[in-house]
């Protein structure tokens, strides 16, 4: 019992007095006991550590064959063109005022966002939007969210897709992000996959400014970004 209520203690945050936990009790075997255990364990987890190495290692060489294998894509015969020649709309979003409890609108941030590029909406933030601010900031399918301030080279410049379960659910999108929404003559599918090439990740590192240790990437900067489109065949 004394044990149940150390360990209940311990889960719950609470502090412990040491008079308390020396009563604990703990199965003590005999020396060459504990030994055998010991070395049972010693061996065992060595061999499951090698094999955790063995599939970090796997994995790593299969995401370096699947960044190769992106990159190769957008080295075929293709033109180089301005990104913001093929863009309806490149604008930021909106962080409203806080939330009242009647009508307010989930707002995606970059909290959403993989760094591999996809939506992990958990929960939300719920903001008061104006109307204005909920027309202008509705996400349409096909729409490039871009995180545009972030801490870290590693997310500034992440890219998700909208597709139509994210269009449907009515999120509005933050100011910490900028959204593009191509023109016919630009696929949204591939802008995101080419937004996830080095290419593109090197010319994000080095426009991207920065400024009280947050890393920015504004829309202007987005608009001047050169992609490789095929030519027409």
């Amino acid at each position: 019992q004394a044990l149940q209520v150390s360990v209940d203690q311990l889960r719950d945050g609470q502090s412990i007095r040491y008079g308390d936990f020396a009563k604990i009790d703990l199965p003590l075997a005999p020396p060459d006991v504990q030994r055998r255990i010991a070395d049972y364990l010693d061996r065992e987890t060595a061999t499951i550590d090698a094999l955790i190495a063995k599939q970090v290692d796997l994995m790593n060489r299969l995401r370096e064959r699947r960044q190769a294998v992106i990159d190769r894509a957008f080295v075929s015969t293709s033109e180089i063109v301005i990104l913001r020649r093929h863009l309806v709309l490149n604008d930021s979003g909106a962080w409203g005022e806080d939330p009242t409890g009647a009508d307010d609108v989930a707002v995606l941030r970059s909290t959403e966002q993989t760094v591999d590029g996809y939506w992990a909406i958990g929960d939300p933030a719920l903001r008061n939007l104006s109307q204005t601010e909920r027309q202008n900031t509705r996400l349409r399918e096909g729409d490039l969210i871009v995180t545009k301030t972030s801490g870290s080279f590693k997310h500034v410049g992440k890219t998700t897709l909208v597709d139509n379960e994210v269009a449907e659910g009515g999120y509005g999108f933050g100011n910490f992000m900028q959204r593009l929404r191509l023109r016919p003559t630009m696929i949204p599918k591939f802008l995101w996959w080419f937004m996830r090439t080095d290419q593109a990740r090197s010319w994000i590192n080095l426009v991207a400014t920065t400024s009280t240790g947050l890393m920015n990437l504004n829309g202007s900067a987005l608009g001047r970004m050169e992609v490789p489109l095929p030519r027409d065949r």
